[in-house]
């Protein structure tokens, strides 16, 4: 997905439950734009990529 320092731009959808809703919303408006409910968008790099997967991981109940 990445190469070298690439930026890609990523859409996220989500569907968490309501308790973990606004955590998860929180979390990912660090390195992504809000679009509407369950949606981001944005421009982001590798190592931020990682940081916001380690994140979300720890909020998500698989």
């Amino acid at each position: 997905m990445f190469q070298g320092g690439d930026i890609i731009f990523v859409i996220m959808v989500y569907d968490v439950g309501q308790k973990r809703v606004n955590k998860v919303l929180k979390t990912s408006r660090k390195y992504l734009y809000w679009v509407q409910n369950s949606v981001l968008e944005g421009n982001i790099n590798e190592s931020s990529f990682k940081k916001l997967k380690i994140e979300l991981a720890k909020i998500i109940d698989k």
